[in-house]
């Protein structure tokens, strides 16, 4: 019966709409809540962390992580791998879903309440961080001037053809390097309305080719801190997109069933339900 259905529906796997979980997380005076289908990947977790007293000082910086540009504190991280029907080969994945919670900071001078400026730095952030200076050496670590390694690479090599009389290497060096980067200039972020509230979102493409990107919503809860939830597509240029239409679904669903409001401290405030249709 399960064959037959991975058949009809295009793909095996994915989030399960039925069978779904309530996540409670208190950050400091915010209460956020969040339903999520259970993922199809087991993993061994530690047991999740409820309160984020995010304000009191050194906190951030003891529990903070890095990727890319992001310097954040990680709160949940949910994950709905689609496979192959039939055949499969290598892993069988014909593309991903994560969604994650996270919270971060900005730095001084930029006001998170105000959410044009937030706006505006998340995608100076991006910025900043793939176009950064860069020295010869510099390992580039996390991506960090990567754009920048590009660059000078290609001027280098049109340099050389061009002192050996080719110079349409020099003559189209601009069009070349945007070509080439990895990390292209992304679309302003935009403030929109979700369940009454205004929220900065922003689309970070990372990987070029096919649908693969994330969707980065941000909601301020403090001058210095913001919340982002993360949906994190990748969806290669091969195979059928049922699959994607799927996981698209599963954002939404997510989206919707997401609450923003006062903490109350009087309530159970770990997973709250288990719904098995």
């Amino acid at each position: 019966m399960g064959l037959v259905k991975n058949i009809w529906r295009g793909f095996a796997g994915g989030a399960d709409h039925n069978r779904q979980q309530t996540l409670r997380f208190i950050l400091e005076d915010t209460q956020v809540q969040i339903r999520l289908p259970y993922s199809n990947v087991e993993t061994e977790e530690p047991p999740r962390v409820v309160n984020y007293p995010y304000q009191t000082p050194g906190w951030f910086e003891r529990n903070m992580k890095q990727k890319r540009q992001h310097y954040y504190v990680h709160l949940n991280t949910e994950c709905w791998y689609y496979l192959f029907p039939l055949l499969r080969f290598d892993d069988g994945q014909q593309g991903r879903l994560f969604c994650s919670l996270r919270l971060k900071r900005v730095p001084p001078g930029v006001n998170a309440i105000d959410r044009q400026q937030l706006a505006d730095y998340v995608i100076q952030e991006y910025d900043e961080h793939y176009n950064a200076d860069i020295t010869p050496d510099d390992p580039c670590e996390q991506a960090r001037g990567v754009n920048t390694r590009t660059r000078q690479k290609l001027r280098t090599e049109a340099e050389l053809a061009a002192s050996r009389g080719a110079t349409y290497r020099m003559d189209n060096l601009e069009k070349m390097m945007a070509l080439a980067i990895n990390y292209p200039p992304l679309e302003p972020a935009r403030i929109i309305t979700m369940d009454g509230q205004d929220w900065v979102f922003y689309q970070d493409r990372y990987f070029p080719g096919g649908d693969c990107h994330i969707d980065c919503y941000c909601l301020p809860l403090s001058e210095q801190y913001y919340l982002i939830i993360n949906f994190d597509l990748y969806a290669p240029s091969y195979g059928n997109k049922r699959w994607l239409k799927h996981a698209k679904a599963t954002q939404q669903m997510v989206l919707d069933s997401l609450k923003v409001s006062p903490a109350d401290n009087t309530t159970d405030n770990l997973l709250v339900h288990i719904n098995d249709k």
